[in-house]
């Protein structure tokens, strides 16, 4: 299973340190790079909110505000509300550390692999 995390910290900002021939030694990343890394973040709330049992969601390493959000995202019913609301996770989730996501990571995928052989051997899916 792929892992998708950022590479790199999307709070960077743009103060690029000099080397002594003032050539810039880091550049941040470009807009499309912080927008997919910000798109695979709310995808990880969004799998999160799909594979994981709301049981397992309270004993999650993340921060209370997060946690609040993902369980209030369970209860909304309507389409445009749950896209606000993912987005509003994938927010929090920027938030995180490096090794807090990686640990959602690996924390999820046993539950989506699961899922996903459940969803093969199911009557419906034989043809």
């Amino acid at each position: 299973m792929t892992v998708i995390s950022p590479l790199y910290d999307l709070n960077a900002h743009d103060d690029a340190t000099t080397s002594p021939d003032d050539t810039p030694a880091f550049r941040s990343p470009s807009k499309t790079q912080r927008k997919k890394a910000q798109h695979a973040l709310q995808a990880l709330g969004d799998n999160i909110l799909k594979y994981l049992p709301p049981r397992r969601l309270a004993k999650l390493p993340i921060p209370e505000e997060l946690l609040d959000a993902l369980q209030l995202a369970r209860s909304i019913k309507e389409r445009e509300a749950k896209r606000r609301q993912s987005q509003y996770i994938g927010r929090l989730m920027r938030t995180l550390e490096p090794e807090q996501v990686d640990a959602l990571h690996r924390i999820l995928e046993p539950f989506m692999v699961h899922k996903y052989r459940a969803s093969l051997s199911h009557p419906s899916r034989k043809r």
